[in-house]
């Protein structure tokens, strides 16, 4: 019904589209949002290589960031990609936290080609032995992962200057609050097989003081040029340029 922008009997999209239509969200988005959650709800996920990875990271996440860009009314063109980048840097973040917790649902987000195709159960069974090969594997694919997020939170914070500037402060700490999960990981070793990293009160509170300092970019940054090496993955997908 979506895709064919027409009404539905069923309830939750009858009473989803007067918010959609007010918001003014573009279809396409929302379609690409569904397909990253229907591939999820096919319970057993692996995928292949890095491009699979970025496309699945664009579809549950860069459009969370694009739809967010109309609810905080930031309607610039250039603010898109930046979105796609900031929600595409939590995601991999996400997944970098929940190797173990994913792998035990029979869910691999880490590319196979990264991790010489260990299988969810196998990960799940490197866990029992860390000092393994096989966890040594994961360990090193979640470095990876953290540094490729890494890049695409620094792109994401780029676009901060096109958010309404309370928009700008919200949008900057809980990019900085979920990074930081990444980090304790990095400062950790990445302890993979000891399930999810948190991150506690008293490290929310910091990002909080630390997140108002992006306002200085703000001010004194005028390049917006966007890296579009960082979407060579994603052609094709919308609002990818």
């Amino acid at each position: 019904d979506l895709i064919e922008n027409r009404s539905s009997t069923d309830p939750i999209f009858s009473n989803f589209q007067p918010f959609m239509h007010s918001m003014n969200f573009p279809r396409d988005v929302l379609v690409a949002l569904m397909d990253g959650l229907i591939e999820d709800s096919a319970g057993h996920v692996c995928l292949a290589e890095e491009a699979d990875l970025l496309v699945y990271a664009y579809r549950v996440a860069g459009t969370v960031g694009l739809l967010m860009c109309e609810v905080l009314n930031c309607k610039s063109p250039d603010s898109f990609s930046y979105a796609i980048d900031l929600g595409i840097g939590m995601q991999l973040t996400n997944i970098a936290r929940d190797v173990l917790e994913d792998a035990s649902m029979g869910r691999r987000y880490i590319p196979g080609d990264w991790v010489n195709d260990l299988s969810p159960d196998e990960i799940c069974g490197a866990a029992n032995e860390p000092e393994g090969k096989a966890a040594q594997e994961v360990r090193a694919s979640i470095k990876r992962l953290l540094a490729l997020a890494e890049t695409f939170y620094k792109s994401g914070a780029r676009g901060y200057r096109y958010l309404p500037w309370r928009a700008h402060l919200s949008i900057a700490l809980a990019g900085r609050i979920y990074r930081q999960i990444g980090l304790q990981l990095a400062d950790r070793g990445y302890p993979w097989h000891e399930g999810r990293q948190v991150t506690s009160k008293a490290v929310k509170l910091r990002c909080s003081l630390i997140a108002p300092g992006s306002l200085v970019t703000r001010l004194l940054s005028h390049d917006t040029t966007h890296d579009q090496l960082l979407h060579t993955h994603l052609k094709d997908l919308p609002y990818v340029k």
